[in-house]
């Protein structure tokens, strides 16, 4: 045989022996090349090789050394035919037909399709955390080119012609930690030797469903390996999205340390070839979109990810009767503490929902119940955050500016405790206000407020100092004596500027007490018409 046909064949191995015919012609006495057929059928049989194990295998094939009549019997015009293939690979099964041809330099061309139902794929999964439940997979490819291309995984280079197409329908699967049920997937994908096209990708799950569409370019499905980094363009639309589903506690069973190390580093690995290889952007448009207490429509943004670096921008939404725009970046990524910082602005949100979206940040002293009003603002703020999303005290550290209009208190611990010194006739449990504006910077879970005016119902009043979360409050109050006049019902409260001369004050201390309430206690009356910051 030819020295690149008996070389291939030497590290190929069939187990079972299989019929073999073969018919020679040649002139007796002369010289020229014998004409030479070979038949050869397979039936059930196991073919083994350093890249894939075929079994169930069956086939019949044909080789000859004068596929062109017209053309010299060499190794050029050499073929080897394959026809009616069908066996398994894992247990999977195909069907194909192949034809290698110039033996000098082996060409291959080859068909091949797989269907499978889903089910059929849980022996190749980890069926502790996935576990397809129905549904119907059929994969076909046609590759023409040469045969080392096909088969050698580190080919840095690609010249074959190469098209197919995937499909799934009506798919199912479960997440068994988290005891989620996918349904209705349906997929129909089509590729050739350096492209992607992601037709239609649907889901649903419980009450929410998504669709995808897309393209993958400079990147090589199934066969070799790409040379340059691929890009992923996706387009995500849903009429609604419960994000609460996929971020509930995993209820099933506890791994072990090793076992959470080992996952965990399966994951870094992953990533790693994910940020090494390819580049996405990613196009987001969500009309109902839900996070247990938060609830957004009209959701919509842009995803980049390129190397270590993540970014998001142009997030749109509509929260709470008004409009949340922002962006983020993260960096880093391959390491395990991960910067981030984000910008945002609002504009004529509905304070109580937004308190609410935002499970009232946290603290329980002024909550999504006791607030009302519209409030606008412009934040940025950093932080840090490890591998678990969770952020790492005390890398916070922001500040904003605000303005809030027909604000209201009710029902404030705090706000009431104040009657205790002050005007006990007036209704400090259900308080109006005037346009309040201010500029606050935070560092961690403290807050430092500058100077704000506070013009309400039941009284004007001044204050500047810290807010904190972790009941370290120390605001400093100033209320002027002013407010002693008298005010009715029909009153109007009205700025008059954080710069104004207001006169003779009552001042008050505001500290966080161990218990988490904030106690107010008196601190004097001074002259100056402007509080001094308290340490």
């Amino acid at each position: 045989m030819p020295e690149t046909i008996s070389k291939g064949l030497s590290v190929l191995n069939v187990e079972k022996p299989f019929a073999i015919g073969v018919h020679l012609e040649a002139p007796m006495g002369q010289s020229a090349p014998a004409s030479v057929l070979v038949k050869f059928d397979l039936k059930n049989n196991v073919f083994k090789s350093s890249f894939v194990t075929i079994t169930d295998l069956s086939l019949n094939g044909v080789m000859s050394n004068h596929e062109d009549p017209s053309k010299p019997m060499d190794n050029k015009n050499s073929a080897v035919k394959l026809n009616n293939v069908v066996g398994k690979v894992d247990e999977l099964p195909f069907e194909a037909h192949a034809v290698l041809s110039d033996f000098d330099d082996l060409a291959l061309d080859i068909f091949s399709k797989h269907a499978v139902t889903l089910p059929q794929l849980n022996r190749e999964v980890d069926t502790t955390s996935i576990r397809f439940t129905g549904g119907n997979f059929v994969s076909e490819f046609h590759y023409k080119g040469k045969l080392n291309e096909y088969f050698d995984q580190e080919t840095g280079t690609y010249k074959g012609d190469l098209e197919g197409t995937a499909k799934i329908e009506n798919g199912a699967f479960t997440l068994i930690a988290r005891k989620l049920d996918f349904k209705d997937i349906a997929m129909s994908m089509r590729f050739n030797e350096d492209t992607v096209w992601l037709d239609r990708l649907g889901i649903a799950f419980g009450k929410s469903s998504a669709n995808l569409q897309g393209i993958i370019t400079n990147y090589v499905p199934y066969f070799t390996k790409t040379v340059n980094k691929g890009f992923v363009k996706l387009k995500i639309t849903s009429p609604n999205m419960d994000m609460g589903s996929f971020l509930v506690k995993n209820s099933g069973k506890k791994k072990s340390a090793k076992q959470a190390k080992q996952d965990k580093q399966r994951v870094s690995e992953m990533l790693d070839k994910v940020f090494t290889m390819l580049q996405f952007d990613v196009d987001i448009a969500i009309d109902k979109l839900k996070n247990r207490t938060f609830a957004a429509t009209k959701f919509s943004a842009t995803i980049k990810l390129n190397g270590n670096s993540l970014a998001m921008n142009d997030v749109k939404m509509n929260l709470g009767g008004g409009k949340l725009n922002m962006s983020l970046t993260m960096k880093d990524l391959q390491k395990d503490i991960n910067p981030v910082e984000v910008k945002a602005t609002a504009s004529n949100i509905a304070v109580k929902e937004l308190f609410r979206a935002f499970d009232n940040f946290h603290q329980k002293t002024i909550t999504d119940q006791n607030l009302e009003g519209i409030i606008s603002f412009n934040t940025k703020f950093r932080l840090k955050l490890n591998d678990d999303f969770n952020m790492i005290p005390p890398s916070f550290n922001g500040e904003a500016t605000m303005l809030v209009r027909d604000g209201r208190l009710i029902n404030v611990e705090a706000i009431h405790n104040m009657s205790n010194f002050l005007f006990r006739k007036r209704d400090f449990d259900d308080v109006r206000f005037a346009q309040i504006s201010g500029k606050v910077k935070a560092n961690h879970r403290d807050i430092q407020i500058a100077r704000m005016e506070i013009q309400s119902s039941v009284l004007s009043l001044f204050l500047e100092g810290k807010y904190s979360l972790d009941n370290d409050t120390n605001l400093s109050i100033q209320v002027p004596l002013s407010n002693l006049k008298k005010r009715d019902k029909g009153y109007v409260p009205k700025n008059v500027g954080v710069d104004a001369k207001v006169g003779a004050s009552v001042f008050l201390i505001a500290k966080g007490m161990p218990d988490g309430k904030t106690e107010i206690s008196y601190d004097g009356i001074r002259l100056k018409g402007k509080t001094k910051s308290k340490p």
